[in-house]
């Protein structure tokens, strides 16, 4: 099983639920388990729990609104243990905008989805309707997925008549 971590702002937790909803055929086709701080249990330790699943991660996700941007906890905590795993490990980040806002600073090169048909960066929010902005999203981690963990999506099922 790959894990993978999904940063976010408790102000997006719409935009994550259908993040989420998106990436449920990403998970199964390609056998990664994506968490989120919503698996934090009564009890837990938050911030170690974070460490940790960040830790365990091999492919982050970025949802950048700028009340992502916003928060210290991300800008302080998750985004330099992400960038250390990134620059010494070589985990997959994918920085997914869901609103317009200043977030160049801070993803620096990393390449950006959804871009359009005519490849030009379109946050989610400006898709009409939005679902396809996530769709959009989810296709182009598809293939950076395939790329990165050097496999074809597995079939969830096995269509193929046998005698």
């Amino acid at each position: 099983m790959i894990r993978g971590f999904i940063s976010y702002a408790h102000n997006d937790h719409r935009a994550l639920e259908v993040m989420c909803t998106y990436l449920t055929p990403l998970e199964k086709m390609f056998g990664i388990n994506f968490w989120r701080d919503r698996d934090i249990l009564a009890g837990d330790r938050w911030t170690s729990k974070i460490a940790d699943a960040i830790d365990e991660a091999t492919v982050h996700l970025l949802l950048i609104t700028p009340y992502f941007i916003d928060s210290n906890y991300i800008v302080n905590k998750e985004l330099p243990a992400i960038n250390n795993k990134y620059q010494n490990v070589g985990d997959l980040v994918i920085p997914i905008l869901l609103e317009r806002c200043t977030w160049k600073p801070f993803v620096h090169s990393l390449q950006v989805v959804p871009m359009n048909q005519n490849g030009r960066l379109l946050p989610i929010d400006e898709w009409k309707p939005k679902k396809h902005g996530f769709h959009a999203a989810c296709e182009q981690i598809e293939r950076s997925l395939e790329t990165f963990l050097k496999v074809k999506p597995g079939s969830f099922f096995d269509w193929s008549l046998k005698p």
